[in-house]
């Protein structure tokens, strides 16, 4: 599992950090999603939605972003939670500016680790980090575009995770990233070939054992 939440206090810090002033508004998101009932967080990150779907998301990219961020780094996380989140940092890229290009560099890295681990409790992991790359690519195809080729390689490996709701997330994430590289006129049929190739790998026999 994530690690432990920090306080609702430290959580405020990150979000009005340069800010010079403890704008209301956020002050209140952070208390939101510190709290202990899943259904107040999920409140919090429907705040944070709405935020970012406003007449003005830019105002509200960054601070958003740093929410998110310590949110999915700093707590246990429900699947419920991985989903908002993940779709929530999307919004913030599609704000485009510094804080698109600033979360798509952040989040594709944490992704890489998230994928990379191992141990019992890895799903949310994983499924967060396909989500994540998923809206990402949906949302900043532009940006996402040239780092095409480092995503597949990292989704292959969940691609063949021993749980469904995984596989299907990675599946979603490397459609969305090759449909974005495609939008910008990058020539995917290598990414095509090695997908197929892997495919046909993973469906031919394993060799049988040697009767000795």
């Amino acid at each position: 599992m994530l690690p432990q939440a920090r306080s609702a206090l430290e959580l405020r810090k990150v979000i009005t950090e340069g800010s010079g002033t403890a704008d209301p508004t956020y002050r209140r998101l952070a208390d939101l999603i510190d709290a202990a009932d899943i259904s107040v967080r999920l409140q919090g990150l429907a705040y944070i939605r709405q935020l970012l779907e406003s007449d003005e998301p830019a105002a509200h990219a960054s601070r958003c972003a740093l929410l998110l961020r310590t949110l999915l780094n700093s707590r246990e996380v429900t699947m419920a939670e991985v989903v908002e989140a993940a779709h929530a940092i999307g919004l913030v890229v599609r704000t485009g500016g510094t804080a698109a290009t600033d979360i798509i560099e952040y989040e594709i890295g944490r992704a890489k680790r998230w994928l990379q681990c191992d141990g019992a409790d890895v799903e949310e992991y994983r499924y967060a980090a396909c989500l994540i790359i998923m809206y990402l690519a949906d949302n900043g195809p532009t940006l996402v575009a040239v780092h095409t080729h480092p995503l597949l390689l990292m989704l292959w490996p969940a691609l063949h995770d021993a749980r469904v709701s995984v596989r299907e997330a990675a599946t979603a994430a490397l459609r969305a990233c090759i449909h974005g590289a495609l939008q910008r006129g990058l020539r995917t049929t290598a990414w095509y070939e090695y997908a197929l190739d892997k495919a046909l790998e993973g469906l031919r026999p394993s060799p049988s054992p040697s009767s000795g």
